[in-house]
C-alpha cells in the first residue's frame, strides 16, 4: 500500500468509529439510532489496480429496528455481484423487487 492510500485508510477508521459511536449514543425511545439504522462501509472496487469489483469486503452495522439480524463474518459464493446485496437491502426496507438495475440480482440467503 502506498503512503496516500495508507493515510486514507488510517484517517477513515477513526471517523467511521466516531460516526457509529454517535449513532449509538442517540436514544430513540429505548433503542439507539444505530439500532434503527443500517450503515454500510465498503468500496466499489476490491483492487483498484486491476479494477476488480468481485468479492468486495463490506462492513454492515445496525439492525434496522430488528429487521436485520447480526451474523458476524458472512461469506457469499465467489464472484457474487454487489447487486445481490442491494436487492436484499431493498427487501429489508419492505420494497419488493424482482431484480436490481437489470443485473439478475437475487436475494442473499446468507443474510436471511
Amino acid at each position: 500500500m502506498v503512503q496516500p492510500q495508507r493515510d486514507c485508510v488510517h484517517s477513515l477508521g477513526p471517523r467511521q468509529a466516531y460516526l457509529l459511536g454517535r449513532l449509538d449514543s442517540i436514544d430513540e425511545g429505548g433503542k439507539s439510532l444505530l439500532d434503527n439504522s443500517l450503515v454500510f462501509f465498503g468500496s466499489s472496487l476490491k483492487d483498484g489496480s486491476i479494477h476488480s469489483c468481485e468479492d468486495l469486503p463490506i462492513a454492515m452495522f445496525g439492525t434496522l429496528g430488528g429487521r436485520v439480524r447480526p451474523r458476524g463474518h458472512v461469506f457469499t459464493a465467489p464472484k457474487t455481484p454487489i447487486s445481490h446485496l442491494h436487492r436484499t437491502t431493498l427487501g429489508w426496507y419492505g420494497i419488493e423487487s424482482e431484480d436490481f438495475n437489470d443485473t439478475g440480482a437475487e436475494m442473499l440467503s446468507e443474510l436471511g
